[in-house]
């Protein structure tokens, strides 16, 4: 989580900026094939993903909702970069 890059950043005297976008609002369940394929790293493999759908197929259209939102969260963190400019005027 970003508070131990915070942390480490105040124990070199350097600035930090987090930045969050939520791309699972929190009325909805996320379906459980989007974590089928969720790795520790936080990369999706798509063959968990397709395997959980062929097993469930009424989550294809929860499944395409979350990729949705996970599109206009990403576009969001890429506005607030374009009009920060470079290192968020920090340096």
């Amino acid at each position: 989580e970003s508070h131990t890059v915070a942390a480490a950043a105040a124990a070199a005297d350097l600035p930090f900026l987090a930045l969050r976008a939520i791309a699972d609002p929190a009325g909805r369940d996320v379906p459980s094939a989007a974590l089928a394929g969720q790795t520790a790293d936080g990369s999706i493999l798509v063959l968990p993903v397709v395997r959980q759908v062929l097993f469930k197929p009424w989550e294809l259209p929860a499944l395409i909702g979350l990729a949705g939102d996970y599109r206009r969260a990403m576009a969001a963190l890429q506005n607030v970069v374009e009009l920060a400019g470079p290192l968020f005027g920090l340096i």
